[in-house]
């Protein structure tokens, strides 16, 4: 048909039949498609088929989606947390029921018309508890998995050997991911509820042998149960400075107190005591383990901790200094010194810190050993040494060790303490356990074993070798690529104080009749001045000897019968009378007998322990003379004290699971709020609006109905039926 454009000129558009059909076929088959995807729509009841309908909706469904499984994850996590605590909690509550039928068995053998007979029966019905005990410690869940081995869950946590039961799981924790940002431990290892339950000893104070004054130290008591640390200490007065420096000899550390008059009441770190008389000079007072039997004091030079020796680093020569040996333990000081050079004689200059005394060694020789004091050090490369040249002979500070744990499984090794950062020490203790997360990946979980408290968790990633780095310290760990799951690694502080005096006894919690002899000198080159534990060990017929100053376990010595004398560390005394397995005998400082012993709680042990030594109590008088009262008295007033000890921690666990199990719900409710608006997001995002689709429906009907009528009538115009 013609057209006019701006030109003028006349354009001729033709419209054929092929494409009035095309055309009319195209539109409705848009219309069907239309027709259909809406029909798909109304019986799917989704507004959203495929991304194309809203790719920004289908997107934001597919994130709320992803959300919604997790969540769904989380509540099948809740589930399995719940079962497990609640398992947990009804394991414990069967152990507390145990614990009190124990303590009702205590009361009952400290009644004093019950001959050996009858306790022999309270201890035979104490077995019975205690296996009833190891198969608590035991129990398994519902998949099979031990409740109380850590990490080693298809290990059997306890069993149950000639010297008493032992523990073969590790320190770890299990726990679940129940929330988004929550992970709730589901279980506690068989080490922290029945291998570390504080246990009891009887305590006493008293003066230093070698005090010169008059004073007494008295009225030693608890003035604070929550503040005791369960150590060891010496109070010593200072004459120059007027005041009592308080060393805790567990940690090595001190306090001072000001001296205020006689009497003086001292109190620190849960305890409280009275110092009255006249006090001299170097005056020690001290607190410690009871012992029984205790002997006259042997007298040990006093070399007042470890000693470190060092070059300046602004000598002008090479000359080196080796680690300082004692030669004559009779002639110790226990000062510091200072080594200068004096090239103008020539000659060492050795200066008493301490007195100010001097000491002029000539020079000669390369090397050259210097021998003064009852010490000897060894000057290497003299023929570098300038004039002024200085080496020194200093105290050293308590020190950290570190040590891989015996049931490691890997041959992972720990580095010596390292401090990087000394305003960030906190000096505490560690134990560093390794959890496998699958082959060369893993995290080091690092926690405080006097509180259980966790430090940090460093993620593992491999290597062989790797730093872990925190609160000012560093170790290396070496091997690591052999690391086993629950490999253990710990640090652990070594006291340095030595004891002036020695004395021998029995500990107050034996059971057998044995006693020791005085001390005796059996060679001063080899002494220490430490202080030992001797336990006897029925299964192997031996004494294994430990230095508790340094925690080093000494070569044992083979049990021959008694008398029997033994010899370590230069030391000698003679054990006698009937023994029986777990007896100590202890060498400790000496002190004047002061009160009577207090009880306080000491360290950690375990609750089988702490059952096989109460059986041992009441056994003892049908495998030996009849115990004396008083000492049944007080090993039976230990006993109830320590499982009084057993119920609180027991208890303190259980709460701390019944609030794991609190959470759990309220994580449970929340989770489900979460869910529903979840499913809410993805409804409103994608759910089909009925009326609107019907509406739409019935309009493309009718569109469709009406342009195939359309087409079927243009189709049938044709030129031909107008001529």
């Amino acid at each position: 048909m013609p057209c006019l454009r701006s030109d003028h000129k006349e354009i001729t558009m033709r419209i054929s039949t092929n494409m009035m059909f095309e055309s009319g076929a195209r539109r409705i088959s848009e219309l069907q498609s239309s027709l259909l995807k809406t029909q798909e729509k109304i019986s799917a009841n989704r507004r959203i088929l495929t991304p194309a309908d809203d790719p920004t909706a289908a997107a934001r469904v597919l994130e709320v989606s992803q959300s919604q499984s997790m969540n769904t994850q989380y509540a099948e996590n809740r589930t399995i947390a719940t079962s497990s605590l609640k398992l947990e909690d009804s394991i414990l509550d069967s152990i507390t029921d145990l614990i009190q039928d124990v303590q009702t068995r205590i009361v009952e053998a400290g009644d004093g018309a019950y001959d050996a007979d009858q306790r022999k029966y309270i201890a035979n019905d104490l077995r019975g508890r205690l296996a009833e005990l190891t198969g608590y410690a035991n129990t398994r869940d519902n998949e099979g998995n031990y409740m109380f081995a850590g990490y080693k869950t298809a290990n059997q946590p306890f069993s149950s050997t000639t010297s008493g039961t032992v523990y073969n799981g590790d320190q770890g924790s299990r726990s679940l991911q129940v929330g988004s940002a929550r992970n709730v431990p589901i279980s506690h290892s068989g080490d922290s509820v029945f291998m570390r339950i504080t246990n009891n000893s009887l305590y006493e104070s008293g003066e230093a042998v070698s005090n010169t004054g008059t004073a007494e130290i008295s009225s030693l008591t608890i003035d604070d149960l929550t503040q005791l640390t369960r150590h060891e200490y010496n109070i010593a007065y200072e004459r120059s400075t007027n005041q009592f420096t308080v060393s805790d000899l567990t940690l090595g550390t001190s306090q001072t107190v000001a001296y205020t008059g006689d009497p003086q009441t001292l109190t620190f770190d849960g305890l409280r005591m009275t110092v009255s008389g006249t006090v001299a000079d170097g005056d020690v007072f001290l607190i410690r383990q009871a012992l029984t039997d205790d002997m006259q004091s042997l007298s040990i030079p006093n070399t007042n901790g470890y000693f470190a020796t060092n070059t300046l680093s602004t000598n002008g020569g090479a000359a080196t200094i080796s680690p300082y040996s004692v030669v004559n333990s009779t002639l110790l000081t226990g000062h510091e010194y200072n080594i200068v050079y004096d090239d103008t004689v020539p000659q060492f200059v050795v200066t008493d810190l301490t007195t100010s005394g001097t000491v002029n060694i000539p020079a000669a020789g390369d090397p050259q050993t210097l021998n003064f004091d009852g010490i000897a050090v060894t000057i290497g490369d003299t023929a570098s040494m300038v004039n002024g040249d200085t080496f020194t002979i200093r105290h050293t500070a308590a020190q950290f060790v570190t040590d891989e744990a015996t049931t490691n499984t890997g041959s992972g090794t720990i580095s010596p303490y390292f401090v990087t950062d000394t305003s960030a020490l906190t000096r505490r203790e560690y134990d560093i356990v390794y959890e496998s997360t699958g082959v060369g990946t893993g995290v080091f979980h690092v926690t405080d074993p006097s509180s259980l408290a966790a430090v940090i968790d460093i993620p593992y990633a491999g290597t062989d070798t790797l730093n872990l780095s925190f609160e000012g310290v560093q170790f290396t760990i070496g091997n690591a690529t052999t690391l086993g799951d629950g490999d253990t690694f710990t640090v652990r502080q070594s006291p340095d104080a030595q004891p002036a005096y020695l004395v021998s006894g029995a500990s107050v919690d034996n059971v057998g009749t044995g006693s020791v002899s005085p001390l005796s000198i059996a060679n001063d080159e080899l002494l220490t001045g430490h202080e030992y534990e001797v336990t006897y060990d029925a299964t192997g017929t031996q004494f294994d000897i430990t230095d508790l100053t340094t925690g080093a376990t000494l070569t044992s010595i083979a049990y021959t019968g008694t008398p029997q004398t033994i010899t370590f560390d230069g030391l000698q005394m003679t054990i006698s009378g009937t023994l029986v397995d777990g007896d100590v005998f202890s060498v400790r400082e000496a002190l004047v007998a002061g009160e009577a012993p207090i009880l306080v709680e000491d360290g950690s042990q375990s609750v089988f322990d702490m059952m096989d030594d109460l059986i041992a109590t009441l056994e003892s008088s049908n495998t030996l003379t009849d115990l004396p009262q008083q000492e049944l008295a007080n090993n039976l007033a230990v006993a109830n004290a320590n499982f009084s000890n057993v119920l609180d921690h027991i208890l303190t666990i259980r709460a701390s699971v019944g609030a794991r199990l609190k959470e759990v719900e309220s994580l449970d409710s929340s989770g489900e709020n979460r869910d529903l608006q979840y499913t809410e997001t993805i409804s409103n995002l994608q759910d089909l609006d009925y009326v609107k689709a019907i509406s739409e429906l019935t309009l493309q009907k009718t569109t469709l109905d009406a342009a195939q009528q359309s087409y079927v009538k243009i189709m049938n115009l044709s030129l031909f039926q107008y001529l």
